[in-house]
């Protein structure tokens, strides 16, 4: 015998078919939530993992910055050294260049006093001389004054 479809029947039928329709629809979000789920998951490790890589990026960034800090000071602190040691030997040369001017001019001094001196003793010659012809004592004198001349010019040059 076959059923002969009535109103509450296909109402019956068709809750129960349009209840699977739903209850497929809910699966399939469920499937599609779940796939969601995972894509998200796959991101927040991706995530992790630049995150991660960021850290190590910015230890070694880090490390890198107090090098450069410890080389800097280190660069300070040789080139003061340098400048102290510079300023040192410069003060120290100044020192001996104007030890060196006193001499000369203590030198200078003493051949020009000596000088006077010749000079004196060659007019005394000369003057004894016009009485007594004594040339090579008088030719003498004249070289020793000539050499004390260029020897005073030379250290006046040195002086400038």
């Amino acid at each position: 015998m076959k059923k002969i479809p009535t109103k509450k029947n296909d109402s019956v039928i068709g809750k129960k078919d349009r209840f699977e329709v739903i209850l497929e629809e809910i699966n399939e979000k469920f499937d599609f939530l779940a796939d969601g789920f995972s894509a998200l998951k796959e991101g927040q490790d991706k995530l992790r993992e630049s995150v991660s890589s960021l850290e190590t990026g910015q230890r070694t960034l880090e490390t890198g910055q107090r090098n450069l800090e410890e080389e800097l000071a280190s660069f300070k602190k040789e080139t003061r050294d340098n400048f102290k040691a510079v300023f040192d030997w410069q003060s120290n040369f100044s020192d001996e260049v104007y030890g060196k001017f006193d001499n000369i001019e203590e030198e200078l001094a003493d051949i020009k006093g000596e000088l006077n001196n010749i000079k004196k003793e060659f007019s005394l010659y000369k003057k004894t001389l016009s009485k007594k012809s004594n040339k090579k004592d008088a030719d003498m004198l004249e070289r020793r004054i000539a050499s004390l001349e260029i020897r005073m010019i030379k250290l006046e040059k040195t002086k400038v």
